[in-house]
């Protein structure tokens, strides 16, 4: 697998299987193959070239899955953040905004006060800002909190 191929989770840990299995089975296929190689090559003075090569590829080739499967996993769980972010981010928001649309509604929209208090709501995501700035957010609050009283008397 390629660096661009990993875009979930799941993806990195097929991956990470993939390369620990290939560096495995290089590892021990090299055991065989090299000193094989090696005696075809140059015959008996080369055997023992042949012999500590498929050794070491024995030692290095899984290590090198395994660094491999590593840094495929972490790019997984890399890719798995990334996209829980943003669809946190996303949730965050649709539930500000439709904070939002049930604070006007729990207002209640007959009195002008509460209606200047939405026109500022709805100006502000009009912008493309969804969220409140503090003091709009405390001054709405304030409205609310006097018109609640005015109808309570």
């Amino acid at each position: 697998h390629k660096q661009e191929d990993v875009q979930s989770l799941q993806e990195g840990m097929e991956c990470a299987a993939d390369h620990i299995r290939a560096g495995f089975m290089g590892g021990m296929k090299d055991v065989v193959a090299r000193p094989k190689t090696a005696f075809n090559d140059g015959g008996v003075a080369s055997l023992p070239k042949g012999c500590c090569q498929g050794l070491l590829s024995c030692l290095f080739k899984p290590l090198d899955g395994i660094v491999r499967a590593l840094s495929s996993c972490m790019r997984g769980v890399s890719a798995a953040a990334v996209g829980r972010c943003r669809r946190r981010g996303r949730k965050k928001r649709r539930k500000s905004n439709s904070n939002l649309n049930s604070a006007d509604g729990d207002a209640g929209s007959s009195s002008p006060v509460s209606a200047q208090g939405s026109d500022k709501k709805v100006a502000t995501e009009n912008s493309g800002n969804t969220r409140l700035s503090s003091t709009e957010d405390a001054a709405s609050q304030q409205q609310q909190q006097q018109q609640q009283q005015q109808q309570a008397t």
